[in-house]
């Protein structure tokens, strides 16, 4: 249920990244090494800016009620 309901737009991007989800859930985001870049709780539509970090791929992970989602971001 969580893939269908997850959307993180736009993608790519230039470094501001919208995640459109339902009720509460934790997020990862980790550069291409597996290294932890962010770790944060959001609820709802939450906006994550990498603008800060070096272009390339990024993965994320969303948690919800135990229901885990990973997404490849592209940071232009």
């Amino acid at each position: 249920m969580l893939n269908q309901e997850l959307l993180i737009f736009p993608n790519p991007s230039n470094g501001q990244f919208n995640i459109q989800l339902e009720g509460d859930y934790t997020f990862e985001v980790l550069d291409s090494r597996g290294r932890l870049v962010i770790n944060d709780n959001a609820n709802e539509n939450h906006t994550i800016d990498l603008s800060e970090y070096e272009a390339g791929v990024y993965y994320i992970r969303i948690n919800r009620d135990g229901e885990i989602a990973v997404r490849k971001l592209m940071l232009k």
